[in-house]
């Protein structure tokens, strides 16, 4: 479990009735800084507390995977795109090229709407 002392600085509700927080820390040391950013775009559990917190104080849920080898449909097809763009030799940049692809999906998908 990673604790560091934080602030919830802003709460934002989403079209899909969810909750983005936003969350300032103090400054961090450079090996709590690699272990934040080691969590991006990771599913996890969060607790809050306006005290330090003791692991007895949190239950944490097992963690179950919901997609196979943890990467989401998304990821997936990202490094698809990505696989074909070095095929291609694109002297595209990979960013605008992904763009490119997904608005060629994204419109085929949206062709099919009523």
């Amino acid at each position: 479990m990673f604790q560091v002392p934080c602030i919830v600085t802003k709460v934002t509700t989403m079209r899909d009735k969810s909750l983005r927080l936003q969350i300032d820390t103090q400054e961090l040391n450079a090996e709590e800084k690699a272990l934040v950013f080691s969590l991006h775009e990771k599913f996890g559990y969060m607790a809050f507390k306006e005290l330090p917190i003791n692991p007895e104080d949190v239950n944490v849920p097992e963690y179950v995977p919901e997609f196979k080898d943890d990467k989401t449909p998304s990821k997936r097809l990202r490094a698809v795109i990505y696989k074909i763009w070095e095929q291609e030799n694109s002297q595209m940049k990979f960013d605008d090229y992904y763009k490119s692809k997904m608005e060629m999906i994204i419109e085929h998908y949206k062709s099919k709407l009523e």
